[in-house]
């Protein structure tokens, strides 16, 4: 409705320059520059004739910057009240002594706050790059009067069959090995013998950082908790020789 409003007042304009006024001149909303919920904003036709009528350029815009990670649920503390969130947590050694006890939500602060290792991994942010566009006075070589024409070439031959291979089979011995992200494990034992525990995500972001250090090579255990090379086992590397390690098995 906009684009053919604007085309019937600048008939020798190509639809792509057309296409291209709307979307450089378009009002933006939400985040600044185009985004998924928006796209380039408001389409307006008194701004696409403003921009077909003159040479102004637009300053680019840039995406916001997302951060890595985020708290989740936002705005979590525990059981003892907000006094108690995650910011408190981030001091000192609050989540390794903490971080596993005074759940709130289904949710303890090694689970919740990044801080703790926890919280939700956003993807990188990524931002739409916008270049400086100025409208282009130079006589139309389409006219818009033109009806796109369908392609009727059949194609000249089918296509040819790519070889099938067997695939490979995995080995039968054995059981898969998987982990569960929330599966806890013994992490330490407190100055007053109080049992530290710790989840195989905490592992998994240790490695990814390239911080495992020894956390896989302890042996200690309890009746209830194991060591992280007995739970944590696609991640540390520990699966036992008999058995079949599964990636797709893994509960991330």
């Amino acid at each position: 409705g906009v684009a053919a409003l604007v085309w019937s007042a600048y008939p020798t304009k190509t639809a792509s320059e057309i296409r291209q006024a709307l979307e450089a001149s378009a009002q933006d909303l939400g985040s600044a520059g185009r985004d998924n919920t928006f796209g380039h904003g408001l389409v307006r036709a008194d701004l696409a004739a403003t921009y077909l009528d003159s040479s102004f350029t637009l300053s680019p815009t840039v995406a916001p910057t997302l951060d890595p990670c985020t708290d989740n649920p936002v705005g979590w503390h525990d059981s003892d009240g907000p006094d108690y969130n995650c910011e408190w947590y981030s001091q000192g050694s609050n989540c390794d002594q903490y971080g596993d006890s005074y759940e709130n939500d289904g949710k303890t602060a090694n689970v919740a706050c990044c801080a703790c290792d926890g919280g939700t991994m956003n993807g990188p942010a990524t931002s739409s790059p916008s270049e400086s566009s100025t409208a282009d006075t130079s006589a139309p070589t389409v006219s818009p009067s033109a009806s796109p024409v369908a392609a009727t070439d059949s194609p000249s031959a089918l296509p040819s069959v790519s070889p099938t291979v067997s695939p490979s089979k995995l080995p039968t011995i054995g059981s898969p090995c998987v982990e569960g992200s929330f599966d806890k494990f013994l992490f330490r034992k407190s100055n007053r013998n109080r049992v530290i525990t710790k989840t195989c995500q905490f592992v998994q972001k240790k490695k990814s950082k390239g911080q495992l250090g020894s956390l896989c090579d302890a042996t200690d255990s309890t009746n209830a908790f194991k060591a992280a090379r007995d739970v944590c086992q696609v991640t540390c590397g520990t699966c036992p020789s008999d058995c079949v390690e599964r990636g797709s098995g893994k509960f991330f």
